[in-house]
This record gives structure tokens, C-alpha cells and sequence, in this order.
């Protein structure tokens, strides 16, 4: 739909670190985005409507045994996601945007990480004021990757409503 846009984030404040950073264990936080889609005429956040796959270009994973996504849902549950490099994007599915993190083994085995956990003292309203020049980067990219998802989804809705 024309009135709906990707608002994606570099989130790179402490208290957001340290939110995830708490939920996983000995394991390292190595990217944490907020990823969302808008409606521009109601500027109301809106989920997109059905399982969508991120992709995102341009991540050095090779120092990581194992990687892991830390999805932090609407009710404030931690849910891990699994991903995976295809053709040098790292890759991952869901049904709702909102706060991810890229987790790195660094200790503890990502398998090892619960399914869900409630995360504490979470400020769900909190904005970014200032994004150095890479993260502002990592925001095209993955912008880029969400608007093409995005559109996908949409093109397969139009076509089930004609249908």
C-alpha cells in the first residue's frame, strides 16, 4: 500500500543493549535494529500480514561459531529466531516487526538460549537521537531489503484478493 513505509533504526543506546544483552547469556549482541512499518496517514505502526524474510547485506559473521536472532515481540516476550547466510545475506523469517538483535556465540551455545523469556524494565518508546555514519549504512541496506520483502507481500495479497 502506498501509505505505508519501512522506519528502520540502528539502535546503538546502552539501555538498549543492555535489554537483550541481559536475555543472552554468555553469547555476544552484535547488531540491534528497530524495524517497523508505518502508516503515513494515521502514523500508526502496522504489522505486515502474513510471514515475511529479512535479509540483510554486508554482515562479517565469520568470527561467529553459530548466530541467532533475538526478537523482542509486542508483549514483551524475548523469542530466539533461527537465520541463516544465503548467498552472503543473513537471512530470517517473522510475523511482526519490531526490536531484533544479532546474536553471536561467544560462550554458552545459541541452542542453549530459551525459546522465550520476559525481558524487564523494557522502554518500548524510546528513539534514537544520533546514528553514526555506518549505522546510517546498515539502515539503506536494510531498508532496501525490507521495501522488496514488502512489496512482495503486497503483490501476493492483490493477487488473493483478485483471486
Amino acid at each position: 500500500d502506498w501509505n505505508i513505509k519501512l522506519v528502520v533504526e540502528d539502535l546503538t543506546t546502552d539501555e538498549e543493549f543492555t535489554t537483550f544483552s541481559e536475555s543472552i547469556g554468555n553469547n555476544e549482541l552484535i547488531k540491534l535494529w528497530d524495524i517497523k512499518l508505518e502508516d503515513v496517514l494515521t502514523n500508526k505502526t502496522v504489522q505486515p500480514g502474513g510471514t515475511v524474510t529479512i535479509k540483510v547485506e554486508g554482515i562479517n559473521l565469520s568470527e561467529y561459531a553459530e548466530i541467532r536472532i533475538a526478537h523482542l515481540t509486542k508483549d514483551g516476550q524475548m523469542e530466539y529466531l533461527d537465520c541463516e547466510i544465503v548467498d552472503g545475506y543473513l537471512t530470517w523469517n517473522t510475523d511482526s516487526f519490531s526490536k531484533f538483535g544479532l546474536v553471536g556465540n561467544a560462550g554458552e551455545a545459541t541452542e542453549e538460549l530459551s525459546d522465550s523469556e520476559q525481558v524487564k524494565n523494557q522502554n518500548t518508546n524510546q528513539t534514537v537521537g544520533h546514528v553514526n555514519s555506518m549505522a546510517k549504512v546498515w539502515i539503506v541496506i536494510v531498508i532496501v531489503a525490507v521495501v522488496v520483502l514488502i512489496a512482495a507481500v503486497g503483490l501476493r495479497n492483490r493477487k488473493q484478493k483478485e483471486e
